[in-house]
């Protein structure tokens, strides 16, 4: 019997020490707010130079959903605290209570600033499944204010360098009613922190920057602002799997029509063909996602080169075609098209110490033969001696248009190979060393 009365006696107990924290916080609320003017700052009673409320501002990054190149802008979700003293709130921290957790019935009752995203496109707060805002006051006077948004920001971006860039996003917080003369803003020490799971599938966020940003407008006095700047570091490898390779390996393709036979027509215009189209489709896929801009991209000068060189090919084939067809017009008339007849047989020529064959121009091991041409380098004795290069050159004009034709395609055999290979260590060495200058 004597526990039964002790338990009863121990709720009873319990239940007025509630009912009397309940009572005093009310009690508190009810003294703070009574004559509490929220239409009027914190410090509107001080002296001019002392008006000045300062708001500390701080940011925490949920997600960063999308980063849009076309529309220069990036989507995230951020919860924006402000933190400021109001002197008119502070309370005696009785019975344990040192902050007061207001409910959503009083946020309108309390005086806030008033910052508002420079950059913002678009926003809203969130409502599911209650407003995601906070209001919690301290017996010293401080209060701070936390509200979760989401929004849609302006980042413009510099995109010579694309894709091996680098982009700086700002997130700017001005005030949009008060003068430094009665606010100011500054950052916390943590002013920014982020969530642990942030993944970025097209950037990695190096590292961020606060600095201030206080502007006037028409010549009135300066508004309060703060800013940080969110660095962010492109991923390139996606681009280099999707456009460099498959471009690399098409313009490898196009040579192909230099190991080819000269007469066999239709494989070298098909090849050619194929790979001019193939390259100004995936030059067109590759810019579907980029914003038009009056500049040079490093991707499209990688792209235009590939065809640059791929287009080349399809002309080193129609002079090639130009000279097997002049070899079956000379045929056709008994002229073959070369200035030196010789007995020897068909696809050689000769001309005094010079072998050329079949497009390939040898010299002969004999002794050196000195004439009489104008020219010519003169030796001691008065004769002058003929120049291997015109010997070179024109052996070459002596060709029967096969062998020119033949001969054009061993040249580039080896030309575009290392005139690409050349381009390409240059390409990759300068945009991977270069820094443009975003202010130009």
């Amino acid at each position: 019997m004597i526990t039964v009365w002790l338990l009863v006696l121990m709720v009873f107990m319990e239940r007025s020490s509630l009912a009397s924290g309940n009572s005093t916080m009310s009690t508190i609320i009810e003294n703070i707010f009574q004559g509490y003017d929220k239409k009027l700052p914190p410090r509107y009673h001080y002296a001019t130079s002392e008006r000045q409320v300062l708001v500390s501002l701080n940011i925490y990054i949920y997600a960063i959903f999308s980063i849009n190149e076309a529309a220069m802008e990036y989507s995230a979700s951020i919860l924006i605290r402000e933190r400021w003293v109001d002197e008119r709130l502070t309370f005696d921290p009785a019975d344990g209570i040192a902050v007061l957790e207001l409910e959503q019935a009083l946020f309108d009752d309390v005086w806030v600033p008033d910052p508002y995203i420079v950059n913002e496109k678009k926003s809203e707060f969130h409502n599911v499944a209650t407003p995601n805002k906070l209001i919690h006051i301290y017996s010293n006077g401080t209060v701070q204010f936390s509200a979760r948004v989401t929004g849609t920001f302006f980042c413009p971006m510099y995109l010579q360098k694309y894709p091996f860039d680098k982009q700086t996003c700002k997130l700017e917080l001005e005030s949009f009613g008060h003068t430094l003369q009665t606010m100011k803003f500054v950052w916390s020490e943590d002013m920014v922190s982020q969530a642990d799971n942030i993944h970025l599938l097209q950037y990695e966020l190096s590292h961020v920057h606060s600095y201030g940003c206080e502007k006037s407008y028409y010549g009135t006095e300066k508004y309060p602002c703060v800013g940080v700047r969110l660095f962010l570091v492109r991923k390139y490898m996606y681009h280099v799997v999707q456009v460099y390779l498959p471009s690399l390996l098409i313009v490898l393709m196009s040579w192909v029509n230099f190991w080819l036979d000269c007469t066999a027509v239709p494989a070298r215009i098909s090849i050619g063909v194929l790979t001019v189209l193939t390259m100004t489709t995936m030059t067109s896929g590759a810019h579907a996602d980029l914003p038009q801009v009056s500049y040079l991209k490093a991707i499209d000068t990688y792209l235009a080169v590939c065809l640059a060189f791929i287009f080349g090919g399809l002309l080193e084939f129609a002079c090639v075609n130009v000279l097997i067809r002049n070899e079956r017009k000379g045929r056709a008339s008994g002229y073959t098209g070369t200035k030196h007849t010789s007995k020897e047989p068909s696809g050689e020529n000769r001309l005094d110490g010079l072998k050329c064959c079949n497009g390939c121009v040898q010299r002969e091991k004999e002794p050196e033969r000195k004439v009489s041409l104008s020219d010519e380098t003169r030796t001691g004795d008065g004769l002058l001696k003929t120049k291997p290069s015109q010997l070179g050159w024109t052996c070459f004009w002596n060709l029967s248009n096969h062998g020119k034709a033949r001969f054009v395609d061993k040249i580039s055999r080896v030309l575009f190979p290392s005139l690409f290979i050349a381009f390409n260590i240059g390409y990759w060495w300068y945009y991977l060393s270069w820094e443009p200058d975003e202010e130009n």
